[in-house]
């Protein structure tokens, strides 16, 4: 019925709410695990979502959305009165993990993890309700092309990794894409058009022999400060960005909340 491209948190979270709504569901990731980037996120202990009570004021939510070059609407849709909206918030998500077992702590920053303080405990919880719910996870599969018919179904061509074996062809009712950026080429094939890209949670990439070098992977620092001063450009000068909070060294890139660059 349902096909997910993409095993990711997202991915496999739509593919829980399709299976739980009665639909044969297949999801296929490319890698050779899902939910890799849950595992190294908030440095290994996932920061599954911000306290729910943050958004409560008007003013927070505007803030929030404001932050974003695109995507301003949709964010404060899902704050909405649930009778009057469809979406998933905050809230919502809080409530999802408490169901499924998972017991979250609240940190003086706002920021919510599991109490264990691993990753570990959120992808398992995933992988777990997946399997309850009857989802299909199918790993190592490259999608190469999505197709609709004039009936309205949709046909799927995918391969094995790295393999010579022969193409699988699947048809189902509707897909799901869910794989970031590199659904857009196969978003395009379908009439849609992406919108620009704009730069988002990226790392900065760091000298050999700097301040911050690959020799400080892995050390964490409270309060850090990032200031950015961009080179002169023919252009009207850009500028100044800073930003503060907890700060990751990562082997050969440095990324983390201070490094994200606002204006």
């Amino acid at each position: 019925d349902v096909v997910v491209v993409g095993g990711g948190a997202s991915g496999l979270f739509a593919a829980i709410t399709a299976a739980r709504g009665g639909a044969r569901v297949l999801c296929l990731e490319s890698g050779s695990q899902p939910l890799r980037k849950v595992r190294i996120s908030g440095g290994g202990r996932c920061n599954v979502m911000h306290d729910p009570a943050t958004w409560q004021p008007r003013a927070a939510r505007e803030l929030l959305a404001a932050r974003y070059p695109r995507g301003a609407q949709e964010l404060i849709g899902c704050f909405g009165r649930k009778e009057a909206s469809s979406s998933f918030s905050p809230t919502d998500t809080l409530e999802w993990f408490l169901a499924e077992g998972v017991s979250l702590k609240l940190e003086e920053d706002g920021r919510v993890f599991p109490e264990s303080d691993d990753s570990g405990t959120i992808i398992d919880c995933l992988l777990s309700a997946a399997d309850r719910a009857g989802v299909q996870l199918q790993l190592g599969t490259k999608v190469e092309s999505i197709s609709a018919d004039p009936a309205g179904a949709f046909e799927i061509s995918f391969a094995q990794r790295g393999g010579e074996g022969a193409r699988s062809l699947v048809r189902c009712a509707a897909v799901v894409l869910a794989t970031g950026s590199a659904s857009h080429a196969l978003a395009q094939a379908l009439g849609h058009e992406p919108s620009p890209l704009r730069p988002s949670l990226f790392a900065f990439r760091l000298a050999p022999g700097a301040l911050l070098d690959a020799s400080l992977a892995g050390v964490s620092l409270q309060d850090a400060e990032l200031t950015l001063e961009l080179e002169a450009s023919p252009s009207p000068p850009e500028p100044q960005h800073e930003s503060g909070a907890p700060e990751v060294v990562k082997k050969k890139k440095k990324g983390a909340p201070a490094a994200r660059a606002r204006g």
